[in-house]
């Protein structure tokens, strides 16, 4: 199947990307949340409250810069095939005799 038409039909969706067993992502998630529940046993009910209003935002912000990431680096590697696939005036002949 072309990317293209997995794209259209959703095939493609970085949000829906597993974390790898035993990877160093997945380790240190599982460290920050061992230690979040330590800290909320900590927090009064009312400052728990208060930390999940800010984890919301915090997930917001996230959100849009992954996004934002990932648009970047996809355009980035469209430039990359542009420059590729385009023409090119170089100093010197070039090593394929072209």
């Amino acid at each position: 199947m072309y990317v293209l038409d997995r794209l259209w039909r959703g095939g493609y969706s970085p949000a829906d990307r597993t974390l790898t067993p035993g990877g160093e992502y997945r380790k240190a998630l599982g460290k920050m949340c061992k230690e979040m529940e330590k800290f909320t046993a900590l927090l009064s009910p009312e400052a728990n409250e208060q930390l999940n209003v800010l984890r919301v935002l915090h997930d917001d912000i996230t959100i849009i810069r992954d996004t934002d990431t990932f648009i970047e680096g996809f355009r980035l590697g469209a430039r990359v095939v542009l420059d590729v696939v385009g023409d090119y005036e170089g100093q010197h002949s070039t090593a394929f005799g072209e």
